[in-house]
């Protein structure tokens, strides 16, 4: 059977004010009227059953999670105690996995990611399932860059895969954090390297095989909640091994170490949705280039991004500026630096006043 992980434990720091704590940005509705996480698993139809799918999220969150998706077995709703990054969240899922089924493949998304054709994304998703049962290698989706971005890590593929499937693949040669503009531009235009949008697709005896090779303290603690699962013990068993396992991605943890990996070619359109500069990727500018969600008026402004409530937002002789308005609190950020909100939320956190806005 393929099984399939999201993993919904971020916050989504750039896209405050919206997201927040009790509510981060693959709970909220920001591209259409479906949630990210709605989304998400709409995209496995017809690849995973809903029985198959789990949830990895953190404390306070498993409610809602439910609550917006009540198809999936509420047991399949995984709760970190803490967050330990995307390698121990996928350790968490995978011993689940195999405790139903050994013999499993297992597919890992975000779930705040956003796709544009979603039957091509199934496609390579049944594809890669295929060759990850053939082969026994790690997969992952590379995506195919459509500009240079510096804030994507890239996957640099060798040789091509004969898999005899409508999907290309390739064999996986390395991991590469996120480049300067120069070294993008590079990697674009070798036709070798593709995004890393961190999907991964691997037999759950794999991806456990290789976490034992490459990070045995998480192996072990794998172990011990698959051990304890079924029983009085396992939430205890999981709230005392969880915080002392390593806070590392699965990038860096196995994939940089592994030595048989896949790589699918994703030619799909494709948006982590990562800041709120993204949002204008999605909506149509006005003749001005504004792009606007709620009620806006303007006198001289353009290029700009407008969220907003049910307040009339209005502007006069601004122009790349990025203006999103809750119900308490009003972001005001100039376009080129939106990658700067998380920093802004940092220095928030520091003041007791301000931690009700967080």
């Amino acid at each position: 059977m393929i099984h399939a992980a999201i993993l919904a434990g971020g916050r989504g720091q750039r896209l405050w004010p919206k997201s927040r704590k009790r509510l981060p940005k693959h709970l909220l509705p920001l591209l259409s009227d479906k949630t990210m996480i709605q989304e998400t698993v709409a995209r496995l139809e017809g690849v995973v059953d809903d029985e198959n799918i789990y949830i990895v999220t953190e404390e306070g969150q498993q409610d809602i999670i439910a609550e917006q998706l009540p198809h999936v077995p509420e047991a399949n709703i995984l709760i970190e105690p803490q967050g330990r990054n995307t390698a121990a969240s996928i350790g968490l899922a995978a011993a689940h996995m195999e405790k139903r089924d050994p013999d499993g493949v297992m597919i890992s998304l975000h779930s705040d990611n956003w796709v544009g054709d979603v039957e091509t994304f199934r496609r390579i998703l049944r594809d890669s399932a295929v060759v990850a049962e053939r082969t026994g290698s790690l997969g992952t989706v590379g995506i195919t860059p459509s500009y240079p971005s510096t804030g994507f890590g890239y996957i640099h593929v060798g040789k091509e895969i004969d898999a005899e499937l409508p999907t290309t693949f390739w064999e996986g040669r390395k991991f590469i954090e996120k480049p300067d503009r120069k070294t993008a531009e590079r990697y674009v235009a070798s036709g070798e390297y593709f995004w890393n949008g961190g999907m991964f697709i691997w037999k759950v005896s794999a991806i456990l095989e290789a976490i034992r090779q490459h990070m045995p303290q998480l192996c072990e603690g794998c172990l011990a909640i698959k051990a304890a699962l079924g029983t009085d013990a396992e939430k205890e068993t999981v709230a005392r091994v969880y915080g002392g396992l390593e806070k590392i991605p699965v990038d860096t943890g196995v994939m940089e170490k592994a030595s048989k990996i896949f790589v699918a070619k994703g030619d799909f359109p494709w948006d982590d949705v990562g800041s709120w500069a993204a949002i204008e990727n999605h909506f149509p500018a006005d003749s001005k280039g504004n792009v606007v969600i709620g009620q806006f008026e303007e006198v001289d402004s353009e290029n700009c991004i407008i969220v907003g409530d049910e307040t009339l937002i209005t502007t006069v002789g601004v122009s790349d500026l990025i203006v999103v308005k809750t119900e308490d609190a009003l972001l005001i950020c100039c376009k080129d630096r939106a990658e700067e909100v998380r920093d802004l939320v940092a220095k928030l956190s520091d003041f007791d006043k301000f931690k009700k806005y967080l």
